[in-house]
């Protein structure tokens, strides 16, 4: 009898998806976890329906077994010994014509030679020769990359600052400096998911056909001769490192949209000098999703493999192609109720080590065990001891401490992607010990269409989304915490999110949708939505003006390095979860534990008089508009208790909070025993 698909028997990556589908949050906060666009989150939760024989994401969370075995305990540290490190790396050298290796031929493509098989020990053949007689009977794989004129498939101008932008579609870069804009754009209506890395020189974009990827395309600043193209199926570009100009660009051999593990590194030695295969590197499958970190001076490449049974991390080195270290952990997600997931890659402060963390977690029910943290010296030269984490989503510069968004109250409604009731609060948690240091009732980090991993702008401060009293809708404010010499935290800055008048109040200019992204090597700088820096020492404002109806992509701003803020049209669509409601902010210590019922009070408020006509009292109203009739009148400092409304017209997760035209309301009963809805302009933690 044939097999039957079963959560234990998916794909590291595909339980990963499958845990984080039947879970009742928003396809756009999927994306996030999976570090992709939510049209490829969605791709991958449809793939992972198919494979278990449902229809969609609801017959998905209606087939999910309601139980799951106890999760194991959590491995020691002997677990978590180095394992002996292991050379995956397997050099192929230019070779002459009709020799083995990597051979550059004519006909305008290049074509890649792969010698698989073969011992990892066994030296590799020198420049201009062939393998010896003895060595295993390999199979060749040849990857095309075919040369096409620049004028033929791209358009780039620039915009001086304070030009309208009018393009449909392309991918700027707004200088934080001088505000000038260069563009980057295919010459076809039928092009999006632009890309680049750092300096900005290179730039990639997807060209579509019946809305499905067909081909990559890949141009050059600094070679306006020709472009390139190669199949999206076949080929992806993970990577482009070295020392500007002399630039490594990494690719990776793809099998049915994943990643294969077999990567070839091609160098642009010199400015307008095309591209020169030099190198092959063979890393653990990488599945699906190909996590990349460049080091600071993009010498070194980290390259995350996920797709087989282990986590392993391989340090590449960009000028040579060869491998300089190999972290693994040591765990195995091959047991049929322990997997792994990714939670952080990045660069630490000082350039010369990165963090790596990750979580184990129950298969089949998304449930959490123990996360890891470790740090890696890019030379290969040593690594950290294991330290612990729990729900990390973003970690300081220096490792010392994460942030994590807990929920104080959750009610989603019947579908995951529609209205919901959601509460949170960041907590600031120490590394080593685990140990909660401090709280920020009523704010969030998961806003935004970026990874929320980027929210530190140091050891000491990070941004988060916080309530404003200048706004009816509550998110108008990004906020800057910082700890104070004492070791308390403290709200330094705030500033408001400036609608734009010539986009007229489209969705994507809602804070919620913006956020706040500090840039990664200038913390003193973020980005303030998709098309603004804001410099938080001297309050410099660099913005970009835009026309545009799809809004801006998920795209990293800053992709093109410390220097330059990235975005791009179209947008690739994105879930319909309402924003958390947020309240004033207030830090709490570590004690007592936030948990509810969530009580709150009536406040003075410069907007006070709009919300009521009953002097400074704030109004309790039968319907969530200031249309709605006035119940009561309620008192400064008088304590309410979040409830939910009994209206049955309202759908699940519109009962204790509505976000409208109006502001954000609350469903609250007084002590008194009345109910209605309240503005929550008005109201403070009580």
């Amino acid at each position: 009898m044939e097999d039957l698909e079963t959560p234990d028997t998916l794909e590291v990556l595909d339980r990963r998806v499958y845990d984080l589908a039947i879970q009742p949050i928003p396809l756009a906060e999927i994306a996030i976890r999976l570090g992709v666009s939510v049209s490829q989150a969605d791709e991958r939760i449809q793939r992972v329906c198919s494979r278990l024989g449902v229809a969609d994401r609801a017959a998905l969370r209606e087939w999910a077994p309601e139980t799951a075995a106890e999760p194991e305990d959590p491995p020691s540290d002997t677990a978590l010994a180095e394992a002996p490190l292991r050379r995956h790396s397997r050099r192929v050298f230019i070779a002459a014509a009709g020799g083995a290796g990597i051979a550059a031929l004519g006909g305008g493509a290049l074509v890649w030679k792969l010698w698989a098989g073969g011992s990892d020990e066994k030296a590799a053949p020198a420049a201009g020769q062939t393998p010896e007689a003895t060595t295993p009977a390999a199979t060749t794989e040849t990857t095309f990359i075919t040369e096409v004129p620049f004028d033929e498939n791209w358009e780039v101008k620039t915009f001086p600052k304070g030009d309208m932008i009018d393009w449909p579609h392309g991918l700027f870069l707004t200088g934080v400096a001088g505000g000038e804009i260069r563009a980057h754009r295919l010459k076809t209506s039928q092009a999006y998911d632009y890309r680049t890395w750092p300096g900005g020189r290179f730039v990639a974009a997807a060209a579509t056909v019946a809305d499905a990827f067909q081909t990559m395309q890949l141009m050059d600043l600094l070679n306006t001769d020709v472009s390139w193209t190669w199949s999206y199926e076949k080929l992806q570009l993970i990577a482009v490192g070295g020392t500007l100009p002399d630039a490594t660009l990494v690719f990776e051999r793809r099998e049915d949209y994943k990643g294969t593990g077999d990567l070839i590194l091609l160098r642009s030695p010199r400015p307008g000098a095309g591209l020169e295969p030099f190198a092959a590197v063979t890393v653990p499958t990488t599945g699906f999703n190909t996590p990349v970190l460049l080091s600071p001076d993009l010498s070194s490449i980290a390259v995350v493999s996920a797709g087989g049974p282990r986590l392993v991390v391989t340090v590449v080195d960009a000028a040579t192609g060869e491998v300089r270290a190999t972290l693994d952990p040591g765990l195995s997600a091959t047991s049929a109720d322990v997997g792994f997931a990714l939670d952080a890659l990045q660069n630490l402060d000082g350039g010369d080590s990165f963090l790596l963390a990750w979580h184990l977690f129950q298969q089949g029910r998304g449930e959490w065990m123990r996360g890891f943290a470790m740090n890696f010296r890019w030379d290969g030269g040593g690594r950290s001891q294991p330290t612990f984490h729990d729900h990390a989503a973003s970690f300081s510069t220096d490792g010392k401490l994460y942030l994590r968004e807990v929920p104080l109250r959750t009610v989603s409604s019947e579908g995951a992607d529609g209205p919901r009731e959601y509460w949170p609060a960041v907590e600031i948690v120490e590394t080593s010990s685990g140990n909660v240091q401090s709280r920020v009732r009523s704010a969030a980090i998961y806003y935004g269409d970026w990874a929320p991993s980027r929210r530190w702008l140091g050891a000491d401060a990070f941004a988060a989304l916080v309530r404003t009293t200048k706004s009816e809708d509550g998110y108008d404010f990004g906020t800057i915490s910082t700890r104070t010499a004492s070791g308390n935290w403290n709200a330094r800055m705030r500033y408001a999110f400036e609608p734009d008048p010539a986009l007229d109040g489209m969705w994507f200019q809602s804070p919620w949708v913006q956020g706040v992204v500090p840039s990664p090597e200038n913390p003193e700088v973020v980005a303030l939505g998709k098309w603004a820096t804001l410099n938080t020492r001297d309050g410099q404002l660099v913005k970009a003006s835009v026309r545009t109806d799809s809004g801006p992509a998920h795209i990293d701003p800053w992709a093109a390095g410390p220097n330059w803020l990235t975005f791009a049209f179209p947008h690739l669509g994105h879930g319909g979860a309402s924003p958390p409601g947020l309240l004033q902010p207030q830090f709490w210590p570590p004690e007592p534990p936030l948990r509810p019922p969530l009580r709150v009070t009536p406040i003075e408020s410069p907007l006070r008089s709009k919300a009521s006509a009953r002097g400074d009292r704030l109004n309790l109203r039968d319907q969530p508009s200031l249309s709605g009739r006035i119940i009561a009148s309620l008192d400064d400092g008088s304590v309410l208790t979040q409830a939910e409304s009994a209206d049955p017209a309202r759908p699940q997760g519109r009962r204790g909070l509505e976000q409208g035209k109006d502001g954000t309301w609350v469903y609250v009963t007084t002590s008194g025993g009345i109910e209605g809805w309240v503005n929550s302009a008005y109201l403070a933690w009580a």
